[in-house]
């Protein structure tokens, strides 16, 4: 009789790894994540609802979502930006009951809001039209009685090649011009003085909030690693998170720009770093709650962080020229 073939014990774990490093392990090998952490994966609540709507732009009605809905104030705030204005749609809703306001919310992908700007690289400008979209949230602001504009973006995707790649989503002064970090720039710095520029004409304070920092990772793979073990997670989040430094050089040619732009009350501009960075790096999180839903945007723990800041620049007094 033919015996099965027998490896001994460290011979099956050799051939183990050996198959897991060629075929990839299994989908129940890693550890398993805690509710809390799987669902900061998920995009915001009301995405499909209030971001991305089709010809908001031009469409007579239902371009904007209310902040603070259940409020019965008139709005008087808004917030305005791409994908990351609506990853702290939820946090702009509490640090609103908190103040007694409410406000309106809209926003394209990959669209700087930035008047005076055109993107270069972009086929569905037909269903978005960004420039469309900014000039067309600037003459909301003035005939509606708007006291703050807050706008948040992903700056560095308008001025810097992505992740170190090739691709730049491109902004240029009219549509057509060249596709280059140089142009791109240039653009940039006249769109963020265009923009501060007519605002401050309406009377309204003009909130900037600069890009929180980018994750090298993806948080899944960041936890899934981190966690394999308990004792020492916290350490090796830590030891995962972006270096503070390689945050600064990312976001540092924007943050040039918007440090010549401030000027008085009317403008202000609202760094985060300190809520996530200590002096060597950016946290992804905790063992308890990440802070991301991808590498670049915020999780719902991580814009919660955000909320008592908003909440006291909803509460100050707001501009006395209107």
């Amino acid at each position: 009789m033919k015996l099965p073939l027998r490896f001994p014990r460290t011979a099956r774990a050799g051939l183990l790894a050996v198959a897991l490093a060629v075929c990839g392990a299994p989908a129940h090998a890693g550890p398993s994540l805690s509710p809390a952490i799987a669902k900061a994966f998920e995009p915001p609540e009301r995405s499909a609802e209030c971001f991305d709507i089709a010809h908001a732009h031009d469409k007579p009605e239902a371009w904007l979502c209310r902040i603070n809905p259940s409020s019965r104030t008139a709005p008087s705030f808004v917030l305005f930006g791409d994908s990351h204005a609506l990853q702290l749609l939820g946090a702009f809703d509490a640090a609103a009951r908190q103040a007694g306001r409410s406000g309106v919310f809209t926003g394209y992908s990959g669209c700087v809001p930035l008047l005076g700007v055109y993107p270069l690289t972009r086929p569905d400008q037909a269903v978005r039209n960004c420039a469309a979209l900014n000039l067309r949230m600037l003459d909301h602001v003035g005939r509606s009685g708007i006291k703050d504009v807050f706008l948040v973006a992903k700056w560095s995707y308008y001025t810097d090649m992505w992740q170190g790649t090739s691709y730049l989503n491109a902004i240029g002064l009219a549509p057509g011009e060249e596709v280059s970090v140089r142009n791109s720039r240039r653009a940039f710095e006249q769109g963020v003085l265009d923009t501060v520029k007519a605002y401050r004409a309406l009377g309204v304070r003009l909130h900037i909030v600069p890009q929180v920092p980018q994750q090298m990772l993806a948080p899944e793979q960041a936890y899934t690693r981190a966690m394999l073990e308990q004792d020492g997670a916290a350490a090796r989040l830590r030891a995962l998170s972006v270096p503070r430094a390689r945050h600064a050089q990312l976001q540092a040619f924007a943050g040039s720009v918007f440090a010549r732009a401030v000027g008085g009350d009317a403008v202000r501009i609202m760094n985060f770093d300190d809520l996530f960075c200590d002096a060597e790096v950016c946290l992804i999180g905790t063992p308890a709650a990440s802070y991301y839903q991808d590498p670049s945007h915020l999780s719902g723990d991580g814009a919660a962080r955000l909320v008592p800041a908003l909440a006291r620049a909803l509460s100050a007094k707001g501009p006395t020229s209107r």
